[in-house]
């Protein structure tokens, strides 16, 4: 108890007085507040969510990072003072909306790329982002000023991460299959349909950025792509504990629609011009290299040598899936047997399952992670003035993730996979 039983009764002899009453309840709540949150009725949460119960990757990434986090975004919705500047997120959507269109074109007009040069390339995007630029958000880019500047910086990062995306591209064998590719109700691909043990359906939809394709043998490759502001690499201790379930979820919807499909890999692409610190003024060619290997393929593929080639003939565009001269992948490299990718992507379909089960058991207590180097859910977090979560309170405690590594989380989803299936 907080509170001794001489102190409750101290408190209960003023409370008892009419003067000092509505002051002393206030002072012992004060004082017995733990900051504790209580689960939503199960009514509530049919409320609040409606069935059948619809969620992305990204909103099952806010639950996995802290489930008042969820409750917040997808639940209550409050919402932002919306202010007449741009921010981060619009960069984001206007060069995201470039490259959309860019690869839409491509697609459309069945255009070899390999009949591309940097000259096509940076007239196609000049026009697109022009004519993107005027209708997002009542031409806010062609203001003048320093959006008019900030327009400039980002028409120039355009041209120079889709000209390096289109070189990858003709570095490589696979063909763009289609851009925005959506698994929904009325999508390419149906949703990724789950049961809940009450016998509540959770259907799992998005969009994917860029699906691309090579047929060999009677199987169809499916590599996927989506497209990132900022560096986005792969991060097993978040892939385990789904805060990274987005590549291996769309890759799921992927092989759902046709059992030909067969997984070759999933990579984020950077869009916007990386920063870079020297010591001294480089070189172009220097200045070059570094800008390329900043801007390489990040994410996880198969181990399948030759299916790497293909995405990859010269060994330039991949990030750390380098493969040995007697075609085994080289020690630490992202690269996955089909049999382990798949055990991934079925790890990912049962955090869904166990988020969207908590979720309906109406758990809304703050439990934000924390790392081992103290990152953690709250820092850049939209909701914390809300929730005041506090560690000084018992109530409030961080979720500590351990880290997994490459190995650990191949055999930790293999054996989760194996209990499954026995």
């Amino acid at each position: 108890h907080l509170l001794e039983d001489e102190t409750l009764a101290l408190f209960g002899w003023y409370e008892a007085r009419q003067d000092y009453a509505d002051r002393t309840r206030r002072l012992k709540q004060a004082i017995l507040f733990d900051n504790r949150i209580e689960s939503v009725r199960q009514q509530e949460v049919r409320e609040l969510y409606r069935l059948p119960f619809k969620v992305s990757a990204s909103s099952m990434e806010a639950y996995g990072a802290c489930p008042f986090k969820f409750f917040m975004r997808y639940g209550i919705r409050p919402q932002e003072r919306q202010i007449w500047q741009i921010n981060l997120p619009d960069i984001g959507n206007l060069l995201h909306k470039t490259a959309e269109v860019f690869t839409k074109q491509i697609v459309e007009e069945q255009i070899d790329l390999h009949t591309v040069d940097q000259q096509m390339v940076e007239d196609r995007v000049e026009a697109i982002i022009t004519e993107q630029a005027q209708q997002y958000k009542s031409a806010m880019f062609a203001s003048g000023g320093v959006n008019a500047f900030l327009f400039n910086k980002l028409r120039r990062a355009a041209k120079n991460a889709i000209g390096m995306m289109v070189q990858q591209l003709k570095n490589g064998i696979f063909t763009i299959a289609d851009s925005e590719v959506r698994f929904d109700e009325s999508g390419q691909m149906s949703p990724i349909s789950l049961k809940l043990p009450d016998g509540e359906e959770v259907l799992l939809r998005g969009a994917i950025d860029r699906v691309d394709i090579y047929e060999k043998d009677g199987r169809r490759y499916i590599k996927i792509v989506d497209y990132k502001t900022g560096n986005k690499s792969v991060d097993y201790t978040n892939i385990y504990y789904g805060l990274n379930m987005q590549l291996l979820l769309y890759m799921q919807a992927c092989l759902n629609a046709d059992l030909q499909n067969t997984p070759a890999g999933m990579f984020y692409y950077q869009l916007d011009n990386p920063l870079f610190k020297y010591e001294e003024e480089p070189d172009e060619e220097k200045l070059d290299k570094k800008m390329r290997d900043e801007m390489k393929l990040r994410g996880i593929a198969t181990s399948d040598a030759e299916i790497i080639r293909a995405i990859d003939q010269n060994g330039e565009n991949l990030t750390n899936m380098k493969i040995k001269k007697d075609g085994e992948p080289a020690q630490g490299a992202n690269v996955f047997s089909e049999e382990e990718l798949k055990a991934l992507m079925a790890h990912t379909v049962r955090l869904t399952e166990q988020f969207s089960q908590e979720i309906f058991s109406g758990e809304i207590a703050p439990r934000p992670y924390i790392k081992k180097d103290q990152s953690n859910a709250c820092t850049y977090c939209d909701y914390k003035s809300i929730c005041t979560f506090d560690t000084g309170f018992t109530a409030n405690q961080y979720r500590n993730l351990e880290p997994v590594g490459r190995e650990q989380i191949v055999e930790k989803t293999a054996r989760s996979k194996g209990v499954e299936d026995a």
